[in-house]
């Protein structure tokens, strides 16, 4: 809750009973600025599971050295591909 509503609702707590409606209102905005914002942690951290399970991958390999380095140059990869992006889909 930011500090403003924070304020808002205990100004409305003090003033005692009839504005019940108003003090739920502050809620449930906050709880769907809450919703909105776990969501938006939930694709961050898939993201970065993604990010882990691929430098996993490389380290088992061995060839993390070469992960998404454009200076070092895959020579197992054929074409105009640089190592320095990731593959199209990607």
């Amino acid at each position: 809750m930011s500090l403003a509503t924070i304020r808002r609702y205990i100004e409305l707590v003090r003033q005692g009973p009839g504005n019940e409606h108003e003090r739920l209102e502050l809620l449930l905005r906050h709880e769907h600025r809450v919703e909105a914002l776990v969501q938006e942690l939930r694709e961050t951290l898939d993201v970065m599971r993604h990010k882990v399970r691929i430098y996993e991958e490389h380290l088992v390999r061995g060839d993390a050295d070469r992960l998404w380095n454009p200076t070092r140059p895959n020579p197992a990869q054929a074409g105009p591909h640089q190592e320095g992006r990731p593959p199209e889909g990607a």
